[in-house]
């Protein structure tokens, strides 16, 4: 391991540092709203079918 150029963060070699950059930080962010919006939406449809069969079964 000792002869790889910027290998770190295995015990002997130098730590890798703590800080994420602007752009991983604004990633992350968008990946998780992006996700969260996925989410979201997917129980929405859910609970919109749910609500269908169910008035379905009310109505035969």
């Amino acid at each position: 391991f000792t002869g790889n150029e910027g290998l770190c963060g295995i015990p002997g070699l130098p730590d890798c540092g703590h800080h994420l950059s602007t752009s991983a930080k604004v990633g992350i962010v968008f990946g998780a709203i992006l996700g969260f919006l996925v989410l979201l939406l997917c129980s929405f449809c859910m609970w919109k079918r749910r609500q269908n069969i169910l008035r379905a079964k009310k109505l035969a």
